[in-house]
């Protein structure tokens, strides 16, 4: 069998001499397990590759999204802080984090580590969007909706999720927030022929 080659099915054999291909390799397969809901063969295949020192950020972040998985939303925070203390503003790691503080009731921090990302990435809809459901959360409809309006310049699809995300229900009566609907409503009217 050449080195780089998969181990057959079963445990994944000493670290040692372990190299990168085929670490990337047994973190895919961990991420399959995971889909599958193996959890134990996917924290086996990740503890290998952790054994090795390689690929910390994939460890890190498969490790928590694992954790997220189970319901394990304050195990896994710190396995997403530390995926991005890693790879600062990383999409993947920015959500599972947001998710796991939101329902551990820490939506200040969700809300701390989005605003965070998207210093590194001020193109992306969903960190804007999400941002606006955790600062809706937190009561502070005029930033939410300013989020709302940065999310709908990007990417206007984020539109349809307006209507039924229970985040937005503690602003929905706000003056700012029913100005963005009859906006958006004035907006979707086909025009008259």
């Amino acid at each position: 069998m050449k080195n780089d080659d998969p181990e057959p099915s079963g445990a994944p054999a000493s670290p040692a001499g372990l190299t990168e291909p085929r670490a990337q390799r047994w973190l895919g397969e961990a991420e399959g397990y995971m889909q599958l809901g193996l959890f134990d063969l996917s924290l086996e295949r990740i503890r290998a590759v952790e054994a090795s020192g390689l690929l910390p950020f994939e460890c890190a972040a498969l490790r928590g999204s694992i954790l997220r998985e189970k319901e394990g939303f304050a195990e896994a925070i710190p396995y997403f802080e530390t995926a991005l203390r890693l790879r600062p503003g990383d999409l993947l790691a920015t959500v599972g984090l947001g998710w796991c503080q939101k329902r551990v009731g820490r939506v200040d921090l969700a809300a701390k580590a989005y605003v965070e990302a998207l210093k590194v990435h001020p193109d992306e809809a969903i960190l804007y969007f999400n941002l606006a459901c955790y600062l809706s959360l937190l009561g502070q409809a005029k930033e939410s909706v300013e989020a709302l309006r940065r999310t709908f310049r990007i990417d206007k699809d984020f539109r349809e999720l307006l209507r039924d995300e229970e985040d937005f229900d503690p602003i929905r009566a706000h003056p700012e927030f029913l100005q963005l609907i009859g906006e958006l409503s004035t907006f979707d009217k086909p025009e008259k022929k």
